[in-house]
């Protein structure tokens, strides 16, 4: 009997000193078309150097595996570890798990739970000529010069369905970083909507196209927001611009008929024909730069809320017949600039309308008109830290303006104003 006790005691320790090692399969990670992030954690009972791959493949037979890799564990201290599948079928769903073996292995290599991933239609930098629907997440980090989504048809739709189209990863941006979604060979009718341009050097760059939509998207920091050169008729609503320091959210040149409304983001640039800014709210920017900067002919600015911005909120720099309206301006603070005014028109205007404004809180005047062309009608001026309304003689007086509390104590110059209640 006691024989017998002293061999199983024996054969007990023999057991326990037989490794156990077991891969844990992690939440699948970024597809592109032909390639997937994987990762995972090893885990040995005895602790030592593992072993462990990735088994994939179109059914649960798996089929292929990853390029066997060893990390040095601890006993029971579960390790990370990641690797990229390539070489995969584009559009294609595909099995995935992690196994992993240690030198005391019996009984074959422990392995994870099966999981799945579906690879995209389309891989990063591709030309794009029918429409793109994003099935996940989607990191292009490949190259500092290739961009998301290049456009190479009229009418193409991009929904993001929800979802991320990244760019690289970094933490400085400039305009040699590439583009989220290029059409800069002009394509018309393109739909990009629905979810999220993340850290692009520009989110979206659109050249000699009209009839573009860009709706309900979210831009993370990129160096710039939206570019539009040329084109007529394109619309962005719902967008949240953003930008870098040296960027502009929204840099909109030479073209005809855009319309910008209910989004938001600072330092927007304007130099059109028959434009609407309409809704927006267009919060502080950055130094030596206006929060809205206009300049073309016929453009109307309407109904946004504009603060914050040193060199001033909104500022119409040159062209005819444009229209600011029905805008709440305010907060422009002393900075690096000395002119932190709410609305400024410049000398070099014909022509504009500024009518139905609020511009209260700002460092220097609520509203600085310098051209003689412009007529000021219902405004109202509160609590600026110089005049009310400063006008250069010759302005138009369309009535109905009203200004109290503001740091000069003629209120207004060159334009009659009661006080406001």
């Amino acid at each position: 009997m006691a024989k017998r006790l002293l061999a199983g005691l024996v054969l007990l320790g023999a057991m326990a000193l037989l490794g156990c090692a077991r891969g844990e399969t992690g939440d699948p990670g970024n597809a592109t078309g032909t390639t997937a992030r994987q990762g995972g954690r090893v885990v040995s009972d005895t602790g030592g150097t593992v072993e462990y791959w990735w088994q994939y493949g179109t059914t649960t037979a798996y089929g292929s595996a990853s390029p066997h890799a060893t990390i040095e564990t601890q006993a029971n201290t579960r390790r990370d570890v990641f690797t990229k599948l390539t070489g995969l079928q584009r559009s294609t769903t595909y099995h995935v798990r992690l196994c992993a073996q240690d030198a005391q292995q019996s009984g074959g290599p422990g392995c994870g739970q099966d999981r799945t991933f579906t690879t995209h239609q389309f891989e990063c930098g591709d030309v794009v000529t029918q429409d793109v629907r994003l099935r996940s997440t989607l990191l292009c980090d490949e190259s500092f010069a290739t961009p998301g989504l290049v456009i190479g048809a009229d009418g193409v739709d991009i929904d993001l369905a929800g979802f991320a189209l990244r760019g690289p990863l970094q933490t400085f941006f400039d305009s040699s970083i590439p583009v989220g979604i290029d059409n800069t060979q002009g394509f018309d009718d393109l739909t990009v909507h629905n979810g999220t341009l993340d850290r692009w050097g520009q989110s979206v760059d659109l050249s000699g196209a009209s009839r573009n939509v860009v709706r309900n998207l979210n831009t993370v920091p990129g160096h710039s927001g939206v570019r539009i050169r040329g084109g007529e008729a394109n619309e962005v609503r719902q967008v949240s611009l953003a930008s870098s320091r040296f960027g502009a959210a929204l840099d909109a040149t030479g073209t005809r008929g855009l319309i910008v409304a209910g989004s938001t983001g600072s330092r927007w640039i304007l130099d059109a024909t028959g434009a609407v800014l309409l809704s927006n709210t267009i919060p502080s920017g950055f130094p030596f730069n206006p929060c809205v900067s206009v300049q073309g002919t016929d453009n109307r600015v309407r109904g946004n809320t504009v603060g914050g911005c040193d060199p001033g909120g909104i500022v119409v720099r040159s062209g005819s017949g444009n229209r600011v309206v029905a805008n709440e301006v305010s907060g422009a603070p002393e900075g690096s600039n000395v002119e932190p005014d709410g609305i400024r028109v410049e000398a070099f205007t014909v022509g504009t309308i500024v009518r139905d404004n609020v511009a209260r809180d700002n460092a220097d005047d609520g509203i600085d008109v310098r051209a003689t062309g412009t007529t000021l009608t219902g405004n109202r001026a509160t609590g600026n830290g110089d005049f009310g309304i400063d006008a250069v003689a010759g302005v138009t007086d369309g009535g109905g303006n009203t200004a109290s509390g503001n740091g000069n104590v003629v209120q207004c110059r060159n334009v009659a104003c009661a006080p406001a209640r």
